[in-house]
């Protein structure tokens, strides 16, 4: 597949799953058979004329690793753009063989006084290479008679600049993808031999670097979108490891700085661990950390500073994960859209609503659950990391196995009753379904990653052993919930309670509120009582 990538700009590679989703195998697929297209719905979409795959796959059934590209679809191939410098590379190759086949001399004319006939031309040709044709013949003396005199008439490969040429082009061809000179056993553009180390390093991080990111978030996305903690990532130390000072060095900078052990040290260099003496930590005199039980005395401008970034850092946890909750709802939309659109049409009422309650609460259900199980699991990574700052946790926290397919199966629930209440309630069915047609899930994107964040921080929360929470509002929206603490799993309000928001009116709250936002457009959140 990488082979494919680098020469043809683009390697494909066609997913096989087994009836549970799991991917099963990779079979690669020639590039030169494949056309990819971008479809009236903005989905991208790989027609395949040739080999053993043929027809039309969707982009969540093609691995594809692309070069640089214009427009993002399909990357250029390195080949095609250096043509040229290839072909010069070619020319250079084959005129030095033609060269050296024929005598490793110049050629020159025969000539010959008067006028010879066709078998007397055609004997002089082969006696002549016979004898002189070949580099093994090279440099052998030529008997002349007859009044035959031999004018050589090319000029010497030095004239022709011949090795500079081939040393440029084995210089430029490894410019194409990005080589140093010296893995090619080209040391005369290498510099000196302390730079070659250098060369190397360049040769990771600018070479091999690039092509493992878009190996590796292909991956991600199209073969590991649900799979936790298990990620794919190359790792390149072994190519990055410095001589034994260089080393040495940077062991001993994070022995004195406290974040590597002498057991760690010598795992990295594949020595046996020194026991459990080998494992502790030195701490620096100037340094000292508190203990978990301690914690100043902060005075109120550095506590709010600290409330902001806590919403700061889930804040761009939310804007990372934005984009994927944003695909799934417009995705849900237009199939809700598109399902009950072709029923409505040749159904009348009655037997319409029979067809959206089974509709609604299954095959909907089922994939509003597959689509959103994906986005909770990629906010969910993010939220442990920021909850682990925010906690002082030494290691990042686990949620319990089965909970983020919990919250998976209340937003699809969620999702379906909304649809099923918006069709009951309507005095027009048809215009009711149009307007789903122009439905803009952005104004609801907020909302729906708030209240998932909220619920997958009260998990984490319960998972790291906190006891107590404290329900946050913005300063510009201080309700009647603010700085209300509660116990974990217990909640801030009940079912058919009011909520006094700012303008001193009511909120009545339609179910028990354990955490944010108790409301459409609420921007609280919740943290931990320490």
């Amino acid at each position: 597949i990488v082979s494919h990538a680098c020469t043809y700009g683009n390697g494909y590679a066609y997913i096989s799953r087994n009836n549970a989703g799991q991917v099963t195998a990779l079979t690669p697929l020639d590039p030169r058979y494949i056309d990819v297209k971008m479809t009236e719905s903005g989905r991208v979409a790989y027609e395949i004329t040739g080999g053993s795959f043929q027809g039309a796959l969707t982009s969540e059934e093609v691995l594809h690793i692309r070069a640089l590209g214009q427009v993002g679809l399909v990357g250029y191939s390195p080949i095609g753009l250096a043509r040229e410098t290839i072909g010069l590379g070619l020319a250079a190759e084959k005129y030095g063989a033609a060269y050296f086949g024929n005598s490793g001399t110049p050629s020159g004319i025969l000539s010959v006084p008067g006028k010879m006939s066709d078998e007397a031309f055609q004997n002089l040709r082969r006696s002549w290479e016979k004898i002189h044709k070949g580099s093994g013949n090279s440099a052998r003396v030529a008997l002349l008679e007859a009044g035959i005199d031999f004018k050589p008439i090319s000029i010497t490969p030095n004239d022709a600049q011949f090795l500079e040429t081939r040393r440029f082009q084995v210089a430029e061809i490894a410019r194409i993808f990005r080589v140093p000179p010296s893995m090619l056993a080209d040391l005369e553009n290498a510099g000196s031999y302390g730079s070659i180390g250098e060369l190397n390093r360049a040769f990771v991080v600018h070479t091999l670097t690039p092509w493992a990111r878009r190996i590796e978030s292909e991956i991600k996305s199209k073969l590991l979108p649900s799979a936790g903690d298990v990620y794919a990532e190359f790792s390149f130390d072994h190519l990055l490891r410095g001589d034994l000072e260089t080393r040495f060095k940077a062991y001993q900078t994070g022995r004195q700085a406290g974040f590597l052990s002498a057991n760690d040290i010598r795992a990295i260099e594949n020595l046996d661990p020194l026991g459990e003496i080998g494992d502790k930590y030195l701490t620096p005199l100037n340094m000292e950390a508190l203990t978990p039980d301690e914690e100043p005395d902060m005075p109120e401008e550095i506590r709010s500073l600290e409330i902001r970034a806590v919403e700061d850092d889930r804040s761009r946890v939310r804007e990372q994960t934005s984009p994927a909750m944003l695909d799934t709802l417009e995705r849900l939309a237009r199939l809700e859209s598109r399902a009950a659109s072709r029923e409505h049409a040749k159904r009348d009422d009655t037997t319409f609503f029979d067809w959206a309650e089974d509709f609604f609460l299954g095959d909907y259900q089922r994939q509003a659950f597959s689509l959103i199980l994906p986005t909770l699991e990629t906010l969910a990574r993010g939220l442990s990391f920021t909850v682990q700052d925010e906690l002082g946790a030494e290691e990042r926290i686990q949620l319990p196995e089965g909970t983020l397919e919990d919250l998976a199966r209340r937003f699809a629930t969620r999702r379906s009753q909304r649809s099923l209440a918006a069709l009951r309630g309507s005095g027009n069915l048809a215009n009711t379904i149009a307007g789903w047609k122009t439905r803009h899930t952005a104004d609801i994107l907020d909302d729906e990653l708030r209240r998932a964040e909220g619920a997958i921080v009260l998990e984490l929360f319960r998972a790291a052993g906190v006891e107590e929470i404290r329900w946050r509002s913005p300063e510009d929206s201080r309700n009647s919930l603010s700085d209300k603490v509660v116990g974990v799993g217990e909640s801030f309000i009940l079912q058919g309670d009011n909520v006094t928001e700012t303008d001193g009116s009511d909120y009545p709250v339609r179910t028990d509120i354990r955490h944010n936002p108790y409301r459409s457009g609420d921007k609280s959140w919740i943290e931990a009582v320490r």
